[in-house]
């Protein structure tokens, strides 16, 4: 009896070799036929290959669902559920930026093909969309059902404009005076003036104001849009208690407390939080760049006016002063979002701890790795037998340690390493610039194209040019993803090549957090696949 699963499998053969026939003939014909037209055919014409599809975005959003769920656990301990509200909203950040702006873009191309999944784009984000309202309602939720009283029963209050005492409310004045007002620079929103660039993922208070002009006794309203200066001073202040309680303040609701400070004279008639979160991808034509430094840089400085995926504003705001926005910014209802009163809740990673190690969980320190405490001559350990390292549990700083001794042993010929993303503070970095100052070879492969870091890494390309080191900005367009280091050093008269290879990145920082693997090793047929990988990323062989 046949297999009814090979006979599928037989049909789905045969479509996509029709689908190869024609776009053979498409080619024939002076047609590009794309890899992209291949798939969306084959399986816009096979439903049984789309149900076998999950779309990815759409996963996506169930995986970061699980996230809040998180949050919502009252078995987590409070302070870490406030991480994980924050990492929920700050993963949302980051899929507007990146995967709806990648949708949006499909739309306005007037792309309607079905993907691999049978979904358009425009089903797509519309699914989103259903989806992050829902998710933007849990987590409200989730924060003032249970996390407030949660942060409550734990001694750490959360007050507001409203709900702060006298005493509290003169601190806050007090601060304001001294540490916020002199950051702000209210700007007025009218005709006079061009309308402000929003700055990404900042936060901003949209005050309408009652304006009376001095020759006219009219009163006549007007809008003016504040930054909220948390990325400076951080989104919550301590404020002073008389009990043994934790008492804190928003830094937004002690402006709320001072606007007449900042607006004297003209009444306060509503104060709206907002935040724009803009397309996070650069657009140029990397096979037309001819300085591929020159041109992420400038396309850094047009992300900044990228076009918005996500508005997010106070439901309060009349609808008068929403269609400011709504027109400025060329928004659509696929852009809008009405959330609570305060937005940003990636903010909470900022949260202070209160040295309260009953609220958190219980502190892990990297292990160390019996065999590279016992000696300082790294290179020896390694000479001898493999090390394997797993992150966060083991210490990263033996790859630190290893770089640092190859940049000063005089038997350490060249160093070459692939970077992805780098701390500000690099250890690994300086111990590059340390080992070219002192004469040795050292190539390191940047890649500049790592979404979000591109400007840290560009700044670490420049230092590390800087101080003699000879740094490759990837391969034209692909990203150099992989993680390797390779040393060569002089050993009984002949060459001898030691690696490290990992599935992290080059990032002490990183490293504490995030689970990978990393593997020390002298063994000669890995260390020459590395060695042909760098002959190909550094030569493009």
């Amino acid at each position: 009896m046949e297999n009814p699963n090979n006979s599928r499998l037989l049909v789905e053969a045969e479509q996509a070799a029709a689908t190869v026939a024609r776009e053979v003939a498409f080619a024939e014909n002076g047609q590009l036929a794309s890899p992209e037209r291949l798939l969306v055919e084959t399986y816009s014409e096979n439903s049984a290959a789309q149900q076998r599809m999950y779309n990815r975005d759409l996963s996506w959003l169930a995986f970061n669902a699980r996230v809040l769920e998180e949050a919502a656990d009252p078995n987590v301990p409070i302070l870490e559920r406030v991480k994980f509200l924050a990492i929920f909203a700050s993963n949302l950040d980051e899929f507007f930026m990146v995967r709806v702006a990648t949708i949006r873009r499909q739309i306005e191309a007037g792309v309607t093909a079905p993907g691999v999944d049978g979904l358009t784009p425009q089903q797509v984000m519309a699914e989103i969309n259903e989806r992050v309202h829902q998710g933007h309602e849990r987590m409200g939720k989730c924060f003032q059902e249970q996390i407030m009283p949660a942060l409550t029963q734990a001694g750490i209050i959360l007050v507001d404009e409203q709900t702060a005492s006298a005493k509290q409310v003169a601190f806050a004045s007090k601060y304001f005076q001294k540490n916020i007002k002199p950051l702000l620079t209210p700007l007025a929103i009218d005709s006079t003036h061009p309308f402000p660039s929003l700055h990404n993922k900042t936060l901003y208070f949209c005050v309408e104001l009652a304006h009376r002009k001095k020759s006219k006794k009219k009163i006549s309203l007007r809008l003016a849009l504040v930054l909220i200066p948390s990325q400076a001073l951080g989104r919550f202040v301590q404020l002073p208690s008389d009990d043994d309680k934790k008492y804190l303040i928003r830094l937004d609701d002690i402006i709320r407390l001072n606007l007449n400070e900042i607006f004297p004279g003209d009444p306060v008639l509503g104060c709206y939080a907002i935040k724009v979160v803009r397309d996070a991808e650069l657009d140029y034509v990397e096979e037309e760049a001819y300085d591929l430094l020159s041109t992420i840089e400038r396309s850094l400085i047009q992300r900044r006016k990228a076009p918005a995926t996500r508005f997010l504003y106070d439901p309060a705001m009349p609808p008068r002063v929403l269609e400011t926005f709504v027109n400025e910014l060329s928004l659509s209802s696929n852009n809008l979002f009405p959330g609570g009163r305060y937005h940003s809740f990636s903010d909470f990673m900022q949260f202070p701890g209160f040295d309260a190690p009953q609220l958190q969980y219980k502190p892990l320190p990297p292990l160390p790795v019996a065999i590279l405490e016992k000696s300082r001559d790294l290179f020896a350990i390694i000479r001898k037998r493999d090390v394997l390292l797993h992150h966060p549990y083991q210490k990263f700083d033996y790859v630190v340690r290893l770089l640092k001794r190859a940049a000063d042993d005089p038997n350490v010929v060249s160093i070459k390493i692939t970077l992805y993303r780098i701390s500000a503070k690099s250890e690994i970095a300086k111990a590059l610039a340390q080992a070219a100052k002192k004469g040795k070879h050292v190539t390191a492969v940047v890649e500049i194209k790592a979404r979000f870091d591109e400007q840290a890494n560009i700044s670490w390309a420049k230092k590390l040019e800087k101080h003699g080191v000879h740094v490759i900005y990837g391969i034209p367009r692909l990203k150099t993803h992989c993680k390797l280091a390779m040393i060569a050093r002089k050993e009984s008269g002949t060459i001898r090549l030691y690696c490290h290879l990992s599935t992290g990145n080059y990032n002490d920082k990183t490293a504490q957090i995030y689970g990978d693997i990393g593997l020390l090793t002298a063994h000669e047929e890995i260390t020459q696949e590395v060695a042909a990988v760098f002959d190909m990323l550094t030569g493009d062989l």
